[in-house]
C-alpha cells in the first residue's frame, strides 16, 4: 500500500512540475495597424464613446487613437490597442454607437482587468431603455392599457422578458441579448428591460481577470421584465485570474466563451461557459456562412447599415398608403428549403411573425418576398432564416 502510495505522489508530482514549464506561443491575430489606438490605461472612471468611432473597414487604422473603428459590414466598433490595463476601483462604461453595434478589442500585448468592465443594460429614464453595446432595446412605455408592446432582437419579447438571441456557442456572429415587452403591471404601466451587449477581447499574449466583466440585462426594479444576458467571448494564448464573469438575464441568460491553451480554475464565470483552444482563430464569420439581410421595403432599397430610431428623427422608410406592401428578403449560403421569417415590432403595439415566400436562385443566392401591411407610425422590421 505504501509503495503505492508513492508512486501516485509521484506521479502528480512530475504532472505538476512539467505544467510549470509549459510555455504558450503569442497568438497570431490576423489583423493591420496593430496598436494604432494606443495603450487603454485609465487611471480613473472612464466612458468610452463608440459614436465617436471613424466609420471604414475594421483592418483600417484608427484616425484619432483611442476612437476605434466602426465596421457595418461586421456590425463591431473595433479597437487595436496595444495594451489593455484596467486599474482596480476603475470601471469602463459604453456609450452606444448609433448602431448600437458590440464592442471589439484587438490587443498587440497584454490585457489586464484589475477593475470591471460593463456592457450591462441601463435605465436612462424615460419610456424606454438603453440596451448595452450589441443588445437589443425593450418595449417601450404602452400610452394605452392594456396594450403590450414588445421587446426587439431576435429573441425581443412579446409578453415578458425577452429571450437568448439565438446565437451559438462560438458567439460567431458577436450579438448580445433581446429587449423584454412592456405593458401593464399592478395597476400601472410598466417598461421593458434591454439586453445586455457584447464583447471580444482578443489579446496576443495573455488575458487577465481579477476584476469583473459584466454583461447583464436591465429590468430588476419594479414589475419591469428583464430583457435577457449579453455576451462575452475572451480569446488569448493564457486566461488568468481569479476575477468573474456575468451574463445575467431574467429568464434567459448570455452566453461566456474562453478561448486559451489555459484557463485559470479560480476564475468564475455565469453562465457556464464553453472553454476551447484558440486555434484556430476567427473573429468573424466565414465567407461562405448563411447570411440574410433586407433588400427593399415597399420599393425602397434598404442599406446595409440601416440606422433609424424609432423616433421623429428619421426613418429608413417613409410608407405614405395603408395597403399591403412588398419586403424584399435576400439569402446567401441558405437552403431554398429553409424557412424565412419577417418580424415586424411596432413601436406601440405587438410584434408579429410573416413567412417569406421563396421567389427565385439557389443555396448561393436567392431572392424571398413577403406581402403584409405595416402598423400605423414606427415599426422596425426583422428577418431571420432557419435552416432545415
Amino acid at each position: 500500500m505504501n509503495l503505492k502510495f508513492n508512486l501516485v505522489r509521484f506521479i502528480c508530482a512530475a504532472i505538476y512540475l512539467l505544467a510549470l514549464t509549459t510555455s504558450y506561443a503569442q497568438l497570431n491575430i490576423p489583423y493591420n495597424n496593430k496598436g494604432s489606438d494606443g495603450v487603454f490605461d485609465p487611471t480613473n472612471n472612464y466612458v468610452i464613446d463608440l459614436s465617436a468611432a471613424t466609420t471604414g473597414n475594421w483592418e483600417d487604422l484608427s484616425t484619432v487613437p483611442g476612437n476605434g473603428v466602426y465596421d457595418a459590414t461586421k456590425w463591431a466598433v473595433i479597437f487595436k490597442f496595444s495594451s489593455v490595463n484596467i486599474r482596480p476601483n476603475v470601471t469602463i462604461t459604453f456609450k452606444n454607437h448609433p448602431s448600437r453595434a458590440p464592442v471589439v478589442w484587438l490587443v498587440d500585448g497584454t490585457t489586464i482587468i484589475g477593475g470591471s468592465i460593463n456592457l450591462s443594460a441601463t435605465y436612462p429614464g424615460g419610456d424606454t431603455t438603453e440596451p448595452g453595446p450589441g443588445g437589443f432595446r425593450a418595449g417601450r412605455k404602452p400610452l394605452v392599457y392594456p396594450n403590450i408592446n414588445s421587446g426587439f432582437g431576435p429573441g425581443g419579447g412579446y409578453n415578458g422578458a425577452g429571450s437568448y438571441n439565438y446565437g451559438n456557442t462560438a458567439i460567431i456572429p458577436l450579438v448580445g441579448g433581446s429587449g423584454a415587452s412592456a405593458g401593464w403591471c399592478y395597476y400601472d404601466f410598466n417598461i421593458g428591460g434591454a439586453g445586455a451587449g457584447a464583447i471580444l477581447i482578443c489579446s496576443k499574449d495573455s488575458v487577465t481577470v481579477n476584476g469583473s466583466i459584466i454583461a447583464n440585462s436591465q429590468g430588476v426594479f419594479g414589475c419591469t421584465s428583464p430583457g435577457s444576458g449579453g455576451a462575452i467571448r475572451l480569446v488569448a494564448s493564457q486566461i488568468l485570474g481569479s476575477g468573474s464573469l456575468q451574463a445575467y438575464g431574467g429568464t434567459q441568460f448570455g452566453r461566456i466563451r474562453l478561448q486559451a491553451f489555459s484557463v485559470s480554475a479560480r476564475l468564475s464565470a455565469f453562465p457556464d461557459t464553453v472553454r476551447v483552444d484558440p486555434t484556430p482563430l476567427r473573429l468573424w464569420p466565414d465567407s461562405n456562412s448563411p447570411d440574410v439581410r433586407i433588400v427593399s421595403v415597399a420599393g425602397t432599397v434598404i442599406s446595409g447599415d440601416p440606422r433609424a430610431s424609432l423616433d421623429a428623427d428619421g426613418s429608413d422608410v417613409t410608407i405614405q398608403s395603408a395597403t399591403a406592401v412588398d419586403v424584399v428578403v435576400e439569402t446567401r449560403n441558405f437552403s431554398t428549403n429553409g424557412v424565412v421569417t419577417t418580424r415586424i415590432v411596432p413601436k406601440y403595439g405587438n410584434a408579429f411573425v410573416t413567412n417569406a415566400s421563396f421567389v427565385t436562385g439557389n443555396t448561393s443566392l436567392a431572392t424571398w418576398r413577403v406581402t403584409t401591411a405595416m402598423p400605423q407610425g414606427f415599426a422596425a422590421i426583422q428577418v431571420r432564416g432557419v435552416a432545415p
